[in-house]
């Protein structure tokens, strides 16, 4: 009945009654979309805000095989401020990377605890 709607600033929950489609935007691709599809090129940033931790982490994923793949050395990984629920699941799956050589909070100018940088290894 409740929807949780994520902004630049802030999240909150609605009533799902409230909310109405955004015709100037294209509607965001489903997490069950099958991995057979063809992806677009890592462009070396990744935003994940607004998804679930679940999902991020898979994003995360997908992203830095991308990356690699595409010899880009670092990805900026967006998650936001919020509790700090979505950026743990994040630095966790980033860690966790085998293709990650390590990982760090953006400067300020980037984003600062807004988001994480993730170095790819050699």
């Amino acid at each position: 009945d409740e929807a949780e709607v994520q902004g630049p600033g802030a999240r909150l929950r609605v009533p799902a009654a409230r909310l109405v489609p955004d015709v100037e935007r294209p509607p965001r691709q489903s997490a069950s979309t099958p991995a057979s599809q063809p992806s677009e090129p890592a462009p070396g940033e990744l935003d994940v805000r607004g998804q679930r931790a679940v999902e991020a982490r898979a994003s995360v994923r997908r992203g830095i095989d991308g990356a690699a793949a595409a010899g880009i050395p670092f990805m900026r990984v967006v998650h936001g401020l919020g509790t700090g629920a979505l950026r743990a699941a994040v630095r966790e799956e980033l860690r966790e990377h085998p293709l990650v050589d390590r990982v760090a909070g953006a400067p300020p100018h980037e984003g600062g605890e807004g988001a994480t940088i993730a170095y790819l290894e050699d």
